[in-house]
C-alpha cells in the first residue's frame, strides 16, 4: 500500500501564504504522525524559503520527508534542507513553468528586482499588477516591490543567467587554465575574483553585450555567471542567495570540501558599503569562518558618488575575519574624464638578446594592470 504524506497535494489553489506558526503547527502535526523530529530553525528557514508559499512549503517537506530524510529516527537536519532545496530549484512543474512564462512578459522589471533596484509597489501599474496577481512579486514594509521569496529569487536567477556562448568565450579565451587558481584541494579564490574585476574593467562595454541587465545590477549578473561557469569546469558547486530588497546577493563556492563566501553589493556610498562590510562579518562569524570576500560594483558615480577608497582591491583585517574587497567600476569606465595612461616600455633579455614590449595601463589612481605581449 506504501505510506501517505500529509504534504501530498494532488492540485495547486490559490491560497495565502501560510504565516510562520501556520507552517510551524504544520511541521508539528508531521511530527506527532510521524515521530521525526525536525532540528532547531529548519522550520523556521522552511518557512523564509519559501515566504509561506502553500505549494512550496509542502513540495519542500514531501522531497524532505520522502526523499532525503527517509529514515523517521532521524531529525531533518539543516543539511538535509539544503539538499532539498538543491533538488526543488532543479525539478520542472506547473509552478515553476508558470513563474518563468509570467517573469518573461515582463524580464526587463524582474531582472531589476533581481539584482536590487527599488520600484514602488503601486497595482495602478501594469506590470506590477500582473506579476502581483501571478505571485511573482509582494510589497515589502518600505512600499517597494519585492520578489516573491528565495526560492523564486533562486529560479528566476538561474534561468535569466547569461551562460551563453559569448560570455563562455569571453572568459575562458585562449583556453584559460585555470588550475593555475587550485593549490592542492583549494582555490586562490582572491585571485579569481581579481581577474574578474579586470575583466570586466578591461573589456569594458564588451562586457555588457552579453546580458540585458540594467547597468547596477549587471556586475552581479556576470560575476554569477563567471563564477557558475568556472565551478563547472573544475567540478565545484555554486549556491546563490539574493536580498533584492538590499541590492545583495551573496555567493557561496563550494568546492573539495571548501566553502568560499563572496558577498556582492551595488555601491550605494560609503555608508552601505560600511554595513555591508559588518553584515559578511556576522555572516563568516555564524559560519565559523575567517575569510571572506566583497565585491562591490559601483555603476552610478554622478548619483551616489565615487568610490571612497583609492585601491580598487584591499583586504580588510578584522577581529575575527580577514576580508578582501574588490571595488569593479561599470560607469566611470565610459566617462570622458576617466582616460587610461599608456606606458610603453622595452626590456632586453640578455640570455637571447630579445626585446619584450610591456603596456602597463593606469587605470583609476592606484591599479595597475599588466599585459605582456
Amino acid at each position: 500500500m506504501g505510506r501517505s504524506s500529509p504534504f501530498n497535494i494532488a492540485r495547486e489553489l490559490q491560497l495565502s501564504p501560510f504565516t510562520l506558526t501556520q507552517v510551524q503547527d504544520l511541521m508539528s502535526q508531521y511530527t506527532t504522525e510521524t515521530g521525526q523530529a525536525f532540528e532547531k530553525g529548519v522550520i523556521e528557514e522552511i518557512h523564509r524559503l519559501t515566504g509561506g508559499h502553500p505549494f512550496l512549503v509542502n513540495r519542500l517537506a514531501l522531497i524532505l520527508s520522502e526523499e532525503i530524510a527517509t529514515e523517521r529516527t532521524q531529525a531533518i537536519s539543516h543539511s538535509h534542507l539544503q539538499s532539498a532545496l538543491k533538488k526543488r530549484v532543479r525539478e520542472r512543474n506547473y509552478n515553476y513553468e508558470s513563474l518563468i512564462r509570467h517573469a518573461s512578459e515582463y524580464q526587463e522589471q524582474v531582472l531589476r528586482l533581481l539584482f536590487g533596484a527599488r520600484l514602488k509597489f503601486t497595482l495602478n501599474t501594469p506590470w506590477v499588477n500582473a506579476l502581483n496577481m501571478h505571485g511573482l512579486i509582494i510589497m515589502n514594509a518600505q512600499g517597494f516591490c519585492e520578489i516573491a521569496n528565495p526560492i523564486y529569487e533562486h529560479i528566476l536567477t538561474d534561468y535569466f543567467q547569461p551562460l551563453e556562448s559569448d560570455l563562455q568565450a569571453a572568459i575562458l579565451v585562449n583556453s584559460y587554465d585555470l588550475r593555475q587558481h587550485i593549490v592542492g584541494d583549494e582555490l586562490q579564490m582572491d585571485q579569481l575574483l581579481s581577474r574578474f574585476r579586470q575583466f570586466v574593467e578591461r573589456r569594458g562595454r564588451e562586457a555588457f553585450k552579453v546580458t540585458p541587465m540594467p547597468q547596477e545590477a549587471t556586475g552581479q549578473y556576470l560575476l554569477m555567471a563567471y563564477l557558475d561557469l568556472l565551478v563547472r569546469e573544475i567540478g565545484g558547486d555554486l549556491f546563490t542567495e539574493i536580498d533584492s530588497g538590499e541590492g545583495r546577493m551573496d555567493l557561496i563556492v563550494v568546492y573539495r570540501g571548501h566553502r568560499y563566501v563572496i558577498e556582492t553589493k551595488i555601491w550605494y556610498g560609503p555608508a552601505k558599503f560600511d554595513k555591508g562590510v559588518e553584515q559578511l562579518e556576522d555572516y563568516l562569524e555564524s559560519e565559523g569562518a575567517s575569510v571572506g570576500y566583497l565585491v562591490v560594483f559601483h555603476a552610478r558615480p554622478n548619483v551616489y558618488g565615487k568610490l571612497t577608497h583609492e585601491q580598487l582591491e584591499l583586504i580588510l583585517e578584522r577581529e575575527k575575519s580577514q576580508i578582501y574587497v574588490y571595488f569593479v567600476r561599470l560607469g566611470v569606465l565610459f566617462e570622458e574624464s576617466e582616460k587610461a595612461v599608456v606606458v610603453t616600455m622595452t626590456e632586453d633579455n640578455s640570455s637571447g638578446n630579445v626585446k619584450r614590449k610591456k603596456s602597463v595601463i593606469l587605470l583609476a589612481q592606484a591599479t595597475l594592470i599588466l599585459k605582456i605581449y
